[in-house]
């Protein structure tokens, strides 16, 4: 197969009649054309057979992937193996931050792969430590952390040795080299969950000239390694700016999806994180405030309903809680505690 794949190769790159572009389509098909002979033949199964091997499966509860979002879980049912999952919003508002908390969650319970496209690994593994240290992100990057502080940084470096998350910033520019990551990563370490960080940040020697194709083409690649590899994929995307330009309280929707209508059509499920105070918003329809809140909008799910979960955000220190929870559950830093003049009482 090799020297047929060189000889028909040869072929088209010695058409000197066919220009730049002519050339390229001709080899992509060639490649998908081998592509095609390398796939295994996979026969249709009998409703008994299907059966036999759903009851194998423990009916897939067993395996849910919990967020530990109450709300979430509950309604939603959490995510499963499998899932390719994108949660999209526009910058600023916390799309990193809270992949890293559902991160630092996961991985209580299985390993875990973040690719960061958007982030170097210091940048990352800062906001690592701010999340679960309660230490403010500027004060760690700087250096300007005091000698309590540092001690809890020691501790948490010391206990993070044993955490199974596995961070890359590497370039990924080929899906067939970013498949060889994930495959050697389930196989050596048994990687249950993948984040992306963010999704347009891809890119692949395919399609080059066409961005909406090759975003299609990107996102058809990590719904099949899910399945293949049965692992979780959330991929963080960014929304086009259609969502500034609209009036009301410009709460997101599944077309301001950027650069193609074949993520809404991949995605298991499509969620978009909403700030309202991040366009001035400071109090809802029933006059809450919304400071410090995020919505956490649900607006496709191939395996259950739709919803919006209301939770409580620290950007600073990456901390995403259920609403119902935070009152019952609330953390506050030394620093803040501090700055309050609670500390005194």
């Amino acid at each position: 197969m090799k020297d047929h794949f060189r000889s028909r190769l040869s072929e088209i790159l010695h058409q000197t009649d066919k220009d730049e572009d002519q050339l390229f389509e001709s080899t992509r098909r060639l490649l998908e054309e081998m592509e095609m002979k390398q796939v295994p033949e996979v026969l249709p199964q009998s409703l008994g057979e299907a059966m036999l091997t759903f009851h194998s499966k423990g009916h897939e509860h067993s395996e849910r992937i919990l967020s530990r979002w109450t709300h979430f879980d509950r309604e939603i049912g959490g995510f499963s193996p499998g899932e390719f999952v994108i949660i999209g919003s526009r910058p600023g508002m916390g799309k990193t931050q809270l992949l890293l908390h559902l991160a630092l969650q996961f991985l209580k319970e299985m390993p875990v792969l973040f690719l960061s496209l958007d982030l170097s690994q210091t940048l990352l593994t800062s906001r690592i430590v701010s999340a679960s240290t309660g230490i403010d992100n500027q004060k760690i990057l700087t250096g300007h952390t005091s000698e309590e502080e540092n001690i809890r940084i020691k501790k948490f470096a010391e206990s993070s040795q044993r955490l199974p998350l596995y961070l890359y910033d590497g370039p990924a520019n080929s899906m067939n080299a970013l498949k060889q990551l994930c495959l050697k990563m389930k196989l050596e370490y048994g990687i249950k969950v993948i984040f992306i960080d963010y999704l347009q940040l891809l890119s692949s020697n395919r399609y080059r000239h066409n961005r909406e194709s090759e975003i299609a083409y990107i996102s058809r690649t990590l719904k099949a390694i899910a399945r293949e590899l049965n692992v979780l994929i959330i991929a963080s995307s960014q929304l086009s700016r259609s969502v500034e330009s609209r009036g009301g309280d410009k709460r997101p929707m599944l077309s301001d999806l950027r650069e193609s209508g074949s993520l809404e059509q991949d995605a298991d499920k499509v969620m978009f994180l909403y700030r309202p105070e991040y366009y001035g918003f400071l109090c809802d329809e029933d006059g809450r405030s919304t400071i410090g809140k995020a919505e956490l909008i649900v607006a496709k799910n191939r395996m259950g309903p739709l919803s919006r979960i209301e939770l409580t955000v620290d950007l600073g220190f990456s901390r995403f809680e259920s609403f119902e929870e935070s009152y019952t559950d609330i953390y506050i830093s030394p620093d803040r505690l501090k700055e309050s003049g609670l500390d005194d009482e």
